[in-house]
């Protein structure tokens, strides 16, 4: 019969097989989708989601950044720009943990 040692050694050696991405988001995702659908922004151009913030301040962040290309201090976006048609944002600081989604209103 296995000793307790035997049994916690090859748990541990199961532990270690199974891959670190299984439980990371999809490569290229945005990750879950957002708490709530806001709505259309940018005169009916985009549908804006929101977690974690109000739906006014996602609608304003996404609409700033496609139309203007405007930077946020309390906010990060990565590979968002100008005319992005899909795109996301991260809070900093006070807004850590919130997150704006947008995609083109088709």
């Amino acid at each position: 019969m296995p000793t307790r040692e035997v049994i916690a050694i090859a748990l541990a050696g199961l532990m270690l097989t199974v891959p670190a991405g299984a439980t990371a988001d999809h490569p290229g995702t945005y990750g879950p989708p957002p708490d709530r659908v806001c709505g259309v922004a940018a005169d009916r151009m985009l549908q804006v989601g929101a977690t974690r913030v109000s739906c006014r301040v996602a609608r304003k962040v996404a609409t700033g950044i496609v139309r203007d290309g405007k930077r946020f201090e309390r906010w990060r976006c990565p590979g968002a720009g100008k005319g992005s048609g899909y795109g996301h944002c991260h809070g900093k600081g006070p807004r850590r943990g919130a997150i704006v989604h947008w995609g083109l209103n088709d």
